[in-house]
């Protein structure tokens, strides 16, 4: 059964939004995955509430170098669940 959201918090599905995330102060808080899609949800903690808003309006900006790093994480933690999801 997958937690319901508290307005603080930001459920990201994109792995490049919850990479930004990262580096954009917010505190990954769990994730969940749809056991029929197999869909990983990333909850964060500690983003600000218009995140999404700015993120898609060209607001903010990141190091692509660390942008990078983080996407790696991020599809690392991916794969992780990939390979349950498999056995």
């Amino acid at each position: 059964m997958t937690k319901s959201t508290t307005p603080k918090e930001v459920p990201l599905v994109d792995p490049r939004l919850a990479a930004a995330a990262t580096l954009l102060g917010g505190r990954l808080a769990r994730t969940t995955q749809n056991p029929a899609t197999g869909k990983v949800t990333f909850i964060f903690e500690g983003l600000a509430p218009d995140f999404l808003e700015r993120v898609f309006n060209g607001e903010i900006t990141v190091n692509l170098r660390d942008y990078l790093g983080a996407l790696e994480h991020v599809n690392a933690l991916l794969a992780q669940y990939r390979a349950r999801r498999e056995r």
